[in-house]
């Protein structure tokens, strides 16, 4: 049985690690959510907070989404006090290239064989 300071020590490690992950795909989660229907940046802070059972900071989301913004990927407009985004033409090709891409797949699938010690086609 763990002590209570290793078990700390783990649920820190792992924090930490799922929020690196979350980190380094959060254009791509919000590409993918803005594809299924636009949102503001408050409601997908809610929703993405909600689904990965992580505090994702609100600093970090505005940032990429103007990131986003500035590639021409998402458009914004201002719809009362909130700002409503939706993917432009070229984000949604984008997101099509990213998602069919067999050799993105393999990369991520590699990842998690790596980690995960997971195995399989």
């Amino acid at each position: 049985m763990l002590s209570l300071e290793n078990r700390r020590l783990e649920e820190r490690a792992l924090k930490k690690a799922q929020e690196k992950i979350i980190t380094a795909y959060l254009s791509g989660i919000i590409l993918s959510r803005l594809k299924k229907e636009q949102s503001s940046g408050y409601d997908l802070l809610l929703e993405l907070n909600k689904d990965l059972n992580l505090s994702v900071s609100p600093g970090t989301l505005y940032s990429n989404l103007y990131s986003l913004e500035r590639q021409g990927l998402v458009e914004c407009r201002a719809v009362g006090r909130k700002r409503i985004c939706k993917l432009t033409l070229r984000g949604e090709t984008v997101v099509q290239t990213i998602q069919e891409s067999k050799k993105m797949r393999s990369i991520l699938f590699l990842i998690s064989k790596e980690i995960f010690n997971v195995h399989g086609k």
